[in-house]
């Protein structure tokens, strides 16, 4: 079955103006089924004032038709949820005959997975859940979550994880299913050495000293990432480096923030980028001032794929020190770019980092890490950049993770139709 089929994705989580980043790896599972098939999606979201009236909007975005579904909070919570559900079920329906029909659901977390099922169920056609939250692992879920999770994974065709663990997880919260992990997609025609790394060489001033050799080098300018940053006439740090991700406790930037401390006292001086926002921002900040590393550390805030990816452009490697993450999309990505990672030794790096692309160090433990990124920055010559980035897009990339949805689709379609 190689015809182009239409898919709905019905997510809760789904960029926005407003919100960015919010379920930006629900996109990417889109755009990498849009190479085989016409994938338009459903944004399910929640009104911020309960006076608020329900509104269905669509925009083109990314070659696909994205439909933003915003109902007012409403009253009481048993009331809400199943008022809230039907008024879902109906505005999916709705959405499904606006397209002219549709042949697969594809649902993003069990709370979009209980209005697709309902969906699928009068539709008579297949449903497919993938599962991102590790809420799963963290104890996130109470007992009525529990039960949702359990019935809408066990009436779709098939759930899917993004890795083994977080399967493993969904597993012991008593969900009865079948699985099959597809891992998130990364956009290797954006972050790839090709297109990152190696265009950079030309703006840059590479300082890889041994580390005999390593010594303070003063400060960057805080300015944009591009030609300018690496004039002649810049004070350059020995190594630059950069981190993504959300700034909340789960991330251990703080824990970051202490390595550098320590590798500033072992004279191994790295200048740090990090990219993201979020309510800890303040205190690492001022963490930052009270470890007298602030002129190294630039909070760059949220910025798009493609600004991260010139950031990367630039660096030596990359880090990522969360204490939890069911499968890290910006670890792929810096890898994808070329960069050898140094993080923390959890189930969702282990999927990507092995000896021949960077480090894993005990988690939680600003010591480890600095170790860590010491014995990254003494051997950073010796990785193979344009190995790393092919590897991982070998089997991350758009390609091949739009190929195994694509397997996955076909093979639920041919067993509807039989």
């Amino acid at each position: 079955m190689n015809s182009r089929r239409r898919i709905l994705f019905i997510s809760s989580w789904y960029p926005s103006a407003k919100r960015p980043i919010e379920g930006i790896f629900v996109r990417e599972h889109a755009r990498a089924a849009k190479l085989y098939h016409d994938v338009s999606i459903l944004s399910l979201g929640l009104a911020e004032n309960t006076d608020d009236k329900a509104s269905l909007t669509e925009n083109v975005e990314d070659g696909m038709r994205v439909f933003r579904y915003t109902q007012p909070l409403g009253a009481m919570p048993k009331v809400r949820f199943l008022r809230r559900l039907w008024q879902q079920v109906g505005i999916a329906k709705r959405v499904a005959d606006i397209l002219g029909g549709i042949d697969l659901i594809h649902t993003h977390t069990y709370h979009s997975g209980i209005v697709g099922v309902i969906l699928g169920r009068r539709l008579k056609i297949p449903v497919v859940i993938t599962e991102h939250w590790s809420g799963f692992h963290l104890g996130g879920l109470t007992r009525i979550e529990k039960f949702k999770a359990r019935w809408a994974m066990r009436h779709a065709q098939v759930v899917v994880p993004v890795s083994e663990q977080l399967q493993q997880d969904i597993r012991l919260a008593g969900v009865r299913a079948n699985f099959k992990i597809i891992p998130n997609p990364v956009d290797n025609s954006l972050f790839h050495y090709e297109a990152t790394f190696k265009n950079a060489e030309t703006n840059r001033r590479r300082i890889v000293p041994t580390p005999e050799s390593i010594h303070t080098r003063g400060s960057i300018d805080s300015v944009s990432i591009d030609a300018d940053l690496y004039r002649e006439d810049k004070t350059l740090f020995a190594f630059r480096t950069a981190t993504v991700g959300s700034l909340i406790p789960l991330k251990n930037i703080d824990v970051l923030l202490e390595a550098l401390h320590i590798l500033n006292s072992r004279n191994i001086n790295l200048y740090l980028d990090i990219i993201g926002d979020g309510g800890e921002r303040k205190r690492l900040e001022l963490l930052s001032t009270e470890l007298n590393i602030s002129h190294q550390v630039h909070f760059r805030g949220t910025l798009p794929k493609a600004e991260i990816a010139k950031i990367f452009g630039v660096c030596d490697f990359y880090i990522h020190p969360s204490r939890w993450e069911n499968l890290s999309c910006a670890t792929a990505e810096a890898l994808c770019a070329g960069l050898p990672v140094a993080a923390a030794d959890i189930p969702g790096q282990r999927v990507y980092i092995d000896e021949t692309n960077g480090i894993l160090v005990t988690p939680n433990s600003a010591e480890a890490l600095a170790d860590g990124i010491q014995s990254l920055c003494a051997k950073i010559n010796a990785y193979d950049r344009v190995k790393i980035s092919n590897d991982t897009a070998a089997r991350f990339g758009m390609e091949k993770v739009g190929s195994m949805l694509n397997d996955l689709y076909c093979s639920l379609l041919f067993q509807n139709k039989t």
